[in-house]
């Protein structure tokens, strides 16, 4: 059985590399960078129960979610840190981590900040893996158009979980919370007016989320 296992990590391992490989047209230094990161990320005792198997498939999910070869052996270790973090898969937990880089356009080397600001959320509120990834992925595209950082969307992510409200249905509220901020409609533009609340700076940026809600 330890032999058929063994066997069965290997080949793993050679599968994920390959589409690695194929999907980002790595060369021969990349690759040996891929290698080299797959050996020690999975023998990393900071990252328990993470196999050199696990290590590959997480860089080929990267790769595979819109990631370059260099940010996807960049942002490895962020993503098998948020699979241990938050109980799940390398594969699943590598989808969840490119999607937030992709969104917010941000490096591979931002992985490890990423995978904080998740287990932040999951830690203060007890909510999911699957409920925080959930409501980034609703809520993402329009924070990251509208130049909101994803700090924010983490701290409103953890303020509604903490209000009962979960995964899609947290994200359509901060979304729509957004929306209206950014293009507000005729009463929203009206009640903003009345409390002299400015939703941008001088330079056209949009201002930090808490201070428009202090104002």
């Amino acid at each position: 059985l330890a032999g058929k296992t063994a066997i069965e990590l290997v080949a793993g391992y050679q599968t994920s590399m390959n589409t690695f490989q194929h999907l980002t047209q790595a060369g021969v230094e990349t690759m040996d960078l891929f290698r080299e990161a797959a050996i020690k990320l999975g023998a990393d005792p900071i990252l328990p129960g993470q196999s050199m198997k696990d290590a590959a498939e997480a860089m080929m999910r990267l790769a595979q979610g819109g990631l370059s070869a260099t940010d996807a052996i960049d942002a490895a270790r962020g993503a098998l840190a948020l699979a241990v973090i938050g109980m799940v898969p390398a594969n699943i937990a590598a989808a969840g981590m490119a999607d937030a880089l992709k969104m917010f356009k941000l490096p591979g080397t931002e992985a490890m900040h990423v995978a904080d600001l998740f287990a932040n959320v999951m830690q203060r509120t007890g909510a999911t893996f699957h409920e925080v990834t959930e409501a980034f992925r609703v809520a993402g595209p329009t924070f990251a158009a509208a130049k909101v950082p994803i700090e924010e969307l983490a701290t409103l992510t953890a303020i509604l979980a903490n209000n009962g409200i979960r995964g899609a249905d947290a994200g359509q509220k901060l979304r729509e919370m957004v929306q209206s901020l950014v293009e507000p409609g005729e009463a929203a533009q009206g009640a903003l007016g009345k409390l002299q609340t400015h939703v941008y700076n001088l330079d056209g940026s949009m201002r930090p989320l808490p201070e428009i809600f202090a104002d």
